[in-house]
């Protein structure tokens, strides 16, 4: 069994939205979960765009 851990922070500057935000980190973290076997968790600034 291999665990690893990753902070990763992306820069979205040309979001305005909540929504808009929230579609793209759902659309990345479907995307990896889909190519990979991992779990993925938001962790931090959730409410922040």
């Amino acid at each position: 069994m291999i665990i690893a851990i990753a902070k990763i922070k992306l820069s979205a500057p040309w979001v305005h939205s909540l929504k808009e935000k929230r579609m793209i980190v759902k659309s990345i973290i479907d995307k990896v979960k889909h190519k990979f076997n991992v779990s993925i968790a938001e962790v931090e600034n959730q409410d922040i765009h």
